[in-house]
Order: structure tokens, then C-alpha cells, then sequence
């Protein structure tokens, strides 16, 4: 089993390779419930299992995970939080292109990416 105590990193669908047997924290949009078994949507646009420890019980569509990585696209719930039904529809102003290189995807979830990019300065601007 993994180590409980440490911080949580933030992950996507495409880093959770890295993280087979450590504790991560997943947000996502729920796709189809079977039984003890979550299929969620992360922001990266990858499908990703999660095997629930008790009866699923979601107040919404949009959710988080603290949960242990038993796979490249499979974790296993330590605990879940609920997000509003509103979560990422509305932002208060357009995002800049620097906004999603800085890793902020499309659905306005703080997502990792593999490696930070900097905007190229054109000749002559400070």
C-alpha cells in the first residue's frame, strides 16, 4: 500500500503511469457507474477506472479523488469530494493562451503537464 501521510500530487488520465502505487488526487466528470466502479472523464480527455471503497454516493457530476494508482488508467478511492453543478461552466473571464500552457485545461481544472512551456518573445519586446 501506498504512503498515506505525504502530500497528494494533482494529476491527469496521461501522468497516472508515473504514480502506479502513490497516492494522487484526480478530478473528473463521472461517465457511467457500474456498481462499486467509477468511470470518469479527467480534464486531459482521458477515461480513467476508479474502484469505490463503499456505496457511491455523489452529489455531483464533477468530482475528486484522494486515491491510491493501481494502473496506467486505474485508482482505487481513499475518499472523494463533491463539486458544485457549476463547476468550470462559467469562468469570470476568458483564459489567455499563458493559462493553458501554464497547465490549465480546457475545463478550467488544474491539471500537470509533462513539461512547462514559456511564451516566445518576439524580437525587440521586453
Amino acid at each position: 500500500m501506498g504512503d498515506l501521510s505525504a502530500p497528494a500530487p494533482r494529476v491527469n488520465g496521461e501522468l497516472l503511469s508515473r504514480y502506479v502505487g502513490r497516492k494522487v488526487l484526480l478530478v473528473g466528470k463521472v461517465v457511467r457507474l457500474d456498481g462499486g466502479v467509477v468511470q470518469l472523464l479527467a480534464c486531459d480527455g482521458r477515461t480513467v477506472r476508479v474502484a469505490l471503497k463503499g456505496a457511491p454516493n455523489f452529489t455531483s457530476e464533477v468530482l475528486e479523488f484522494e486515491a491510491l494508482v493501481d494502473s496506467a488508467d486505474g485508482v482505487t478511492e481513499v475518499e472523494h469530494s463533491s463539486f458544485t453543478a457549476g463547476f468550470g461552466a462559467t469562468p469570470r473571464r476568458s483564459p489567455r493562451k499563458s493559462q493553458y500552457r501554464r497547465g490549465v485545461c480546457r475545463h478550467f481544472v488544474p491539471c500537470l503537464q509533462l513539461k512547462p512551456t514559456r511564451p516566445r518573445r518576439r524580437h525587440g519586446e521586453l
